[in-house]
């Protein structure tokens, strides 16, 4: 009975909506449209007329807004607040 109650409650949990994603600069936004792509940071950084030490740089900065420890995260995150499709 109890389990039962307990999934009757959960089910009637409202889904938590995402917080929304502090602002990127212009630039920041660019280079992790490029990353979700998959592109590597020196062809982000060729693409772009940046160094690589550049590209690292920005995509440190929006995984530290956004609240992620790595690329895919940054990609999910992303995808997932809107900021890329």
């Amino acid at each position: 009975a109890r389990a039962l109650a307990g999934a009757a409650a959960w089910s009637r949990e409202q889904p938590r909506q995402a917080a929304p994603a502090p602002p990127l600069t212009p630039r920041e936004h660019e280079v992790l449209r490029w990353a979700a792509t998959g592109r590597t940071n020196p062809e982000i950084a060729a693409r772009l007329g940046l160094t690589c030490n550049t590209v690292t740089g920005y995509l440190k900065s929006a995984m530290h807004k956004l609240g992620v420890r790595n690329r895919t995260e940054l990609a999910l995150a992303a995808r997932e607040s809107g900021l890329v499709s």
